[in-house]
């Protein structure tokens, strides 16, 4: 049976043979428009040959860049580098204003949290009152009138019921709900 891939070492070969004629076939026109260079007034056919330096000198590397392309790379690195410099900045800027935002939103929760914690202390300071005062009344039903504590709890939860004051059901819930904890 024969080998199907056996061309192909033939053909790398060929490719290598050609590679090197092609070299040293652009070694002598580099070393001719080495020559012509030197030569002063120069005619189009002339001028031509040594504008083809360039083509001739990526023939023998092919990593040759001429001095435009070098420049156009640093060009495009620069301009590469500067952009990605002021999305930087952008990208900071950003940061910093959702840092800004954070801090106010923070300051802004801290005092809302703040005058909450004051109303509570005012309400907190109000229900003791409240307490005290219900406890007071409840006090003197059950000793200085003698009525059994759940008849005098009674009595004050049909006083303060929400129905009896339509006007301040509110003020009147928060009294039911004391009389209810006693």
């Amino acid at each position: 049976m024969q080998n199907i891939f056996s061309n192909l070492d033939i053909q790398e070969e060929f490719g290598e043979v050609y590679q090197e004629k092609n070299k040293k076939r652009a070694r002598k026109k580099l070393k001719a428009i080495e020559k012509l260079k030197l030569k002063y007034p120069l005619n189009d056919e002339e001028k031509q040959k040594v504008d083809s330096e360039d083509h001739w000198k990526r023939v023998l590397n092919p990593l040759f860049e001429d001095e435009e392309t070098k420049n156009k790379k640093k060009l495009l690195e620069r301009m590469k580098a500067e952009r990605m410099k002021a999305e930087r900045m952008k990208a900071q800027q950003q940061w910093e204003s959702r840092q800004k935002e954070k801090e106010k939103e923070f300051k802004q929760k801290e005092k809302e949290f703040k005058q909450k914690e004051k109303k509570f202390k005012e309400i907190e300071g109000t229900c003791e009152k409240l307490m005290k005062q219900l406890n007071k009344e409840f006090m003197h039903l059950v000793e200085d009138k003698g009525i059994d504590n759940k008849k005098a709890k009674r009595i004050l939860q049909i006083k303060y019921h929400p129905d009896k004051h339509p006007r301040n059901t509110t003020w009147a819930t928060e009294r039911c709900q004391i009389v209810n904890g006693l």
